[in-house]
């Protein structure tokens, strides 16, 4: 399809989704999309609140520094992100999906939104964020990556984050999703929250030294 084609598919959905708020609901977006890919929607509706807030409660920033989200579906964990201080203008969110990215557009007109591969992020993010990063969170379903895959996105995550940056990694199994030692990651932590459904868990990394 040519770029000025998807580029009118995508200004018509923002579009729709400002004038029609029956078509933004985000639970019924995320379902309809999971249903269209998957393996590539991890889960059947968006994170909880309390799983937002959960992830949110992670994140370490100092001024200047910015919050990368990879993987951020129709935005649950980036409005709880807001919520709990962080700048739209410190905050960078990604999303493979062409019609949740436009849907992100629309509810977070102040957040700069990127319509992109995480397994490309080092080119996908202007240059001004590079090594700046404070904290980067995922939500893709890393766990169930070969570990050459998990290796590529982890390069290209750490080309993001400052010294002692955070990753932070979300999802539904109850054990590490990435082999720590073997991505030369330090695991801090792990939390779980029974409000969401599944139970959610955040695992939090640090770049080994």
């Amino acid at each position: 399809m040519e770029p000025r084609i998807r580029k009118f598919r995508s200004r018509t959905r923002a579009l729709a989704y400002g004038v029609m708020p029956a078509l933004a609901s985000p639970v019924w977006l995320h379902f309809r999309r999971f249903l269209a890919h998957p393996f590539r929607v991890k889960a059947f509706f968006p994170a909880s609140k309390a799983w937002g807030e959960l992830i949110a409660s992670r994140v370490t920033r100092r001024d200047g520094e910015f919050v990368v989200e990879l993987g951020a579906g129709t935005g649950a964990v980036t409005r709880a992100l807001m919520a709990s201080g962080v700048p739209a203008h410190q905050l960078l969110v990604v999303e493979i999906d062409r019609e949740m990215a436009d849907f992100l557009r629309v509810s977070f007109p102040a957040v700069r939104v990127i319509e992109g591969d995480a397994f490309a992020i080092a080119d996908a993010v202007p240059a001004n964020i590079i090594g700046k990063a404070g904290t980067v969170i995922c939500g893709i379903a890393v766990a169930t990556l070969p570990i050459e895959k998990q290796r590529e996105l982890i390069a290209g995550i750490q080309s993001l984050m400052v010294k002692g940056g955070r990753l932070i990694v979300f999802g539904f199994l109850p054990f590490p999703p990435l082999p720590a030692e073997q991505l030369a990651l330090k695991r801090v932590g792990v939390a779980l929250t029974l409000r969401n459904f599944p139970i959610g868990f955040v695992w939090t990394y640090e770049i080994a030294e």
